[in-house]
């Protein structure tokens, strides 16, 4: 069986300006305090029932404790993208990257649409500080890559932690980061507004502090920046150097066919070019399927491998529907289950291909940091395991982590979330 194992990873989205919603329509949109309270109950009852292991790095009692005051503080009605940032904290309590939230953008999209200001300039994530992505106004001595200390007096700590506590990871603030900072903008709204004024102190590139105040801005003239500042987007890439080494850039591993179509074209080159020495970096590739880990490894000699020794379910109603849909004879194994229970799986081993010579056969050198994650971590660990080659770095990702979930959405809130029912060890 071929599991397929995802970090819900929130890439830059432009938030799309819905139709014109009025506030009254804004303000019927509250929740009363019962349906936040089954909303909570709803999403504590899918943890615990479904998610293959959510007390591997919380105890059950601190996860009960966090939802009791959770729901201590539910005493009035509220938005949805007030609750949100009262139950985002539990879902990330258990420190699974694979299980979390959509972000919620809709009330951000209706104040938009009345004419609602924003920071006045891009923001992003980066190892617990907030940098300068972009400036929207050319008249600001802001620019890019400068270090935010403070805005309108909150410190860069506290924003910083109220967003870390929204999304969950096993040990690594990086995958965080990937998922918080297509939101940057968004997120800071929900949780301080957007005042007419923006006082920001921030570190300059040569260590001064400076201070300055800028008007916010209105939605329509923040993304025209962003659309003037936008990176491109990663893409498979290789590089040829010297002395018979070539490097290659592998940013996913969940676009299969573009990955096959770009080992079919440079395999061949680096076997014509006889290049000795072959890195291959997934530095912040946050994975996708294992079907793409073994695709890659297939263009590489490597011995008999087995990139989960084991893989355990944990069976519910909900696990039984999606294997019958994608792994029937998987299906047929836990039909008769009690829900609750564990099943372990055991992965098959893919054959050594040594004596294919149309195999790179070269050294491997696999460069990994923090934001490697997932199916790209299980192929760094692969490498190294199995002295298919050389891992510079650490992943952010555990050898025992979660996989294949499911997607709910809460009933009166219908917010939107992810939990995985399958449990891999490496």
């Amino acid at each position: 069986m071929k599991h397929i194992f995802f970090i819900l990873i929130c890439l830059l989205e432009i938030i799309p300006l819905q139709a014109q919603t009025t506030l009254k329509e804004t303000i019927m949109a509250q929740m009363s305090v019962s349906q936040q309270k089954k909303d909570l109950n709803t999403l504590y009852s899918h943890v615990k029932s479904i998610h293959a292991a959510p007390f591997n790095y919380i105890s059950e009692q601190s996860f009960d404790a966090l939802k009791d005051s959770i729901e201590q503080t539910i005493v009035e009605e509220s938005s949805q993208k007030d609750f949100y940032l009262k139950v985002a904290p539990l879902l990330a309590s258990i420190r699974d990257g694979h299980a979390t939230f959509r972000i919620p953008t809709k009330e951000f999209s209706d104040y938009c649409n009345q004419n609602g200001k924003v920071l006045p300039f891009s923001l992003k994530l980066d190892k617990g500080k907030i940098l300068v992505d972009f400036c929207v106004s050319s008249e600001s001595f802001i620019q890019k890559g400068y270090e935010v200390l403070s805005i309108n007096g909150v410190k860069n700590e506290e924003i910083v932690a109220r967003m870390y506590a929204l999304v969950g990871s096993e040990y690594s603030n990086q995958i965080k980061e990937k998922s918080l900072n297509g939101y940057f903008v968004v997120l800071y709204w929900m949780l301080y507004g957007s005042p007419s004024t923006i006082s920001v102190e921030y570190r300059e590139a040569d260590g001064k502090i400076s201070q300055e105040v800028l008007p916010s801005v209105e939605y329509k003239d923040y993304m025209l920046g962003m659309r003037r500042n936008i990176t491109p987007a990663r893409t498979f890439a290789m590089k040829l150097g010297t002395s018979k080494r070539a490097r290659l850039d592998v940013p996913n591993f969940y676009r299969e066919k573009e990955l096959k179509t770009f080992c079919d074209s440079i395999f061949p080159i680096l076997s014509q070019k006889q290049i000795k020495e072959l890195e291959i970096d997934v530095c912040d590739n946050s994975g996708g399927s294992s079907s793409c880990v073994d695709l890659l490894l297939s263009y590489i000699t490597h011995p008999r491998y087995q990139l989960f020794h084991k893989s355990v379910m944990r069976v519910s109603a909900l696990s039984k529907e999606y294997m019958k849909q994608y792994h029937p004879d998987i299906y047929a194994n836990i039909a008769d289950l009690a829900d609750g229970t564990l099943y372990e799986m055991t992965e098959k081993s893919i054959p050594n291909n040594h004596k294919d010579k149309s195999r790179f056969k070269g050294k491997i050198f696999v460069k990994v940091n923090e934001g490697t994650y997932s199916g790209a971590s299980t192929f760094a660990h692969a490498v190294a395991n199995y002295k298919i080659g050389k891992t510079e770095g650490q992943t952010g990702c555990p050898t025992v982590y979660s996989g294949n979930y499911l997607s709910f959405q809460l009933p009166e809130s219908k917010l939107t979330y992810y939990i995985p029912f399958c449990l891999f060890y490496e």
